[in-house]
């Protein structure tokens, strides 16, 4: 079983930044993912969840729902690069939505950051 550790997480503004600032990203019509590399040999992930989603309850079930899709898929990503994710704004959001789009997304941000770096 993965845990999810401490030196995982995106905390500070300038990681942030960092992970912003080339807008490489990836994204559906439940998530958007922007991606950079990170120069470690593990991934980190980060959340943004506005208050546009509603009260306190619902922006943190997001976040619990968004950090267990990370814990579970971080396997299947390649290391060395920070994550950071935005639920889209909708009526309703599933945790399966969430995995489902994560799984997706998640690599094929980080083939376009590749494929940029290339060039």
């Amino acid at each position: 079983m993965t845990t999810f550790r401490p030196h995982e997480h995106l905390r500070t503004t300038a990681d942030f930044d960092r992970v912003y600032g080339p807008k490489k990203t990836a994204s559906d019509n439940f998530l958007v993912v922007f991606t950079a590399p990170n120069g470690l040999n593990h991934c980190r992930v980060g959340f943004s969840v506005s208050r546009k989603h509603g009260g306190a309850v619902i922006r943190n079930q997001l976040r619990r729902w968004l950090r267990e899709t990370f814990r579970l898929k971080k396997t299947s990503l390649p290391t060395g690069y920070d994550f950071i994710l935005i639920p889209r704004q909708q009526s309703r959001h599933s945790f399966a939505q969430f995995m489902q789009s994560f799984e997706y997304l998640g690599p094929q941000a980080v083939r376009r950051w590749q494929k940029s770096s290339k060039q």
